[in-house]
C-alpha cells in the first residue's frame, strides 16, 4: 500500500492563513489547468484527513471527495450524515494498517499539519 502526502504549501512553508483560509491559493489557479490533480484524485482508494482540514470548508461548499472512503481524525465528538466519512480516533497507523483489509491501495494524506507530523 502507498500512502502519498499530495498538498499545497507556501513557498515559506504554510498550507492555511492564520485563520485557517486557503483563499492564496487563487494565486495560481489558471482556467482550465488541474496540475495533475484529476489524474492523482483518480488514482487514490481513500482519504486520510485531520479534522482541522475537514472542517476548513465550514459548510460553505460541498464535500469535495464524494465516494471515496474518507477516515477523519478526531479528538472531539462529530458526526456527518455522509456514508463516505469515518470519523477514527485511533493512532494513524493502526488505521493505515486496517486499511490493508477493505484492499486499498493507494492512501492521501490530504492534511494537515498536526497529522503530517
Amino acid at each position: 500500500m502507498k500512502v502519498t502526502l499530495y498538498i499545497a504549501a507556501s513557498v515559506d512553508g504554510y498550507i492555511s492563513g492564520q485563520g485557517g483560509e486557503i483563499d492564496w491559493l487563487s494565486v495560481v489557479h489558471q482556467q482550465g489547468k488541474d496540475y495533475g490533480y484529476y489524474q492523482f484524485y483518480d488514482s487514490v482508494d481513500a482519504l486520510v484527513i485531520g479534522s482541522t482540514t475537514y472542517e476548513l470548508p465550514d459548510g460553505k461548499v460541498e464535500w469535495p471527495y464524494p465516494g471515496k472512503p474518507s477516515f477523519v481524525f478526531i479528538q472531539q465528538d462529530m458526526k456527518t450524515n455522509r456514508d463516505d466519512v469515518t470519523f477514527v480516533s485511533d493512532p494513524v497507523e493502526n488505521v493505515v494498517g486496517r486499511s490493508r483489509s477493505p484492499g486499498f491501495q493507494h492512501i492521501w494524506l490530504v492534511g494537515g499539519g498536526e497529522l503530517i507530523r
